[in-house]
């Protein structure tokens, strides 16, 4: 294998340092081989509209960005980059990244379980080999089938009803679809990313796009149990895995905020955040304004019975930058939400909301009301109650 005879490892199991030492030094060189790619995209083939290359600090970020799995995107890929960019280079790298996670995280299943770490690039090409590219292929038929381009002619040309003419991007846009979803990566084809037709135009792409995210990740988890010889043990993990985010069947309370009841029973202080959309009494207005049906609600009483509640007010533009800036959703879904539920006309809607409700809460209550204008995860319209355990008296 290529990798292995650059670093003389003939498939021999390594040591952590070793193994550490392979992950790093393998990622740079590709890192550097597609950075190169960016800066010579305006020679390469598979450059229908003529692109230039990129900034060199533009390129060395998306460079850095794909070769760490991070995927930050500040361009659009069909008015950036070439097909042989996001084909050969981006499409590359999610795969090796996504097949580095697989790696590391197998050898550290190894090393919990007692037996040798393994050797990386045997593990990173298996992981290519073996998991990623069998299921890239089927996936890849499947959303080629269901209405997902995958060409490489150049834009499409139409005439508007208007007369003019109006040039629609597409591309090898199925095979880079699915690595992009079962990698983890969240990087899109297009600006847009999953909210363009083109990457999911229907129930069932979207349906297939969103249970293969759960493939590696759950996967690994499990594969935890088999190696350690014991399956339960993984089905245990993946089952507190899920604890963590919901209340299953047969648990004491059915909704997570009946749980704070139980914690202010045990005379325990809880600090908790609502976002407005949830409150039950504006569920009906908050589907009028935005178009949403919210679907998990909370009694409002829990405002009514809270010992204080902080309005934590941003402006819809700073969300909307902490948004794009990759510090509320995960990059793949950025464009989506910024598309459609947080449009800066929703926001300003929800942010009034938000204020309303706790001045009229304050009014009714005459109790202490502050006003706090940054919190470390802020959104428009979020509140912030505070319990003690002698709110009931």
């Amino acid at each position: 294998m290529f990798l292995s005879s650059i670093f003389e490892s003939n498939g021999r199991s390594m040591t952590g340092g070793q193994y550490i030492r392979a992950v790093l030094i393998s990622n740079l060189m590709m890192m550097v081989l597609v950075y190169a790619t960016f800066m010579l995209q305006g020679v390469l083939p598979l450059n229908p509209t003529g692109l230039p290359a990129p900034s060199w600090d533009l390129g060395l970020h998306t460079a850095i960005s794909f070769t760490t799995n991070t995927n930050q995107q500040h361009y659009s890929g069909e008015t950036t980059y070439s097909y042989f960019s996001q084909v050969g280079a981006l499409g590359f790298l999610m795969f090796t990244s996504a097949a580095t996670g697989i790696a590391v995280a197998i050898a550290f299943i190894r090393g919990l379980t007692g037996r040798p770490l393994g050797n990386f690039y045997t593990d990173l090409i298996v992981s290519i080999t073996h998991i990623l590219l069998p299921i890239s292929i089927v996936g890849a038929i499947a959303l080629l089938i269901a209405g997902v381009p995958e060409t490489f002619a150049a834009p499409a040309q139409a005439t508007t009803l208007e007369g003019a003419t109006q040039f629609i991007a597409r591309g090898p846009v199925a095979h880079f679809e699915i690595i992009k979803e079962l990698g983890e990566n969240g990087g899109g084809f297009f600006g847009i990313n999953s909210a363009h037709p083109f990457e999911n135009p229907n129930n069932f792409t979207n349906l297939l796009e969103t249970v293969i995210m759960l493939v590696i990740p759950a996967g690994l988890i499990l594969t935890y149990g088999h190696m350690a010889g014991n399956p339960k043990q993984g089905w245990l993990i993946f089952g507190i895995d899920e604890l963590a985010h919901t209340n299953v069947p047969g648990s004491l309370q059915e909704k997570r905020y009946q749980d704070v009841e139980v914690i202010l029973e045990a005379g325990i202080d809880v600090y908790s955040t609502i976002n407005i959309q949830h409150l039950e009494s504006l569920n009906d207005l908050v589907h009028k304004i935005a178009g949403v049906v919210v679907r998990e609600q909370v009694p409002d009483r829990l405002l009514d019975e809270a010992d204080e509640v902080v309005v934590i007010d941003v402006t819809p533009e700073t969300l909307q930058e902490r948004l794009q800036e990759g510090k509320i959703y995960a990059p793949a879904k950025i464009d989506q939400a910024l598309q459609h539920f947080f449009q800066r006309r929703n926001l300003v809607a929800l942010r009034e909301l938000a204020l309303r409700e706790v001045a009229d809460n304050f009014a009714n209550r005459n109790m202490s009301l502050a006003f706090q204008p940054w919190y470390p995860t802020p959104q428009p319209g979020k509140v912030f109650p505070r319990y003690r355990p002698t709110w009931q008296s």
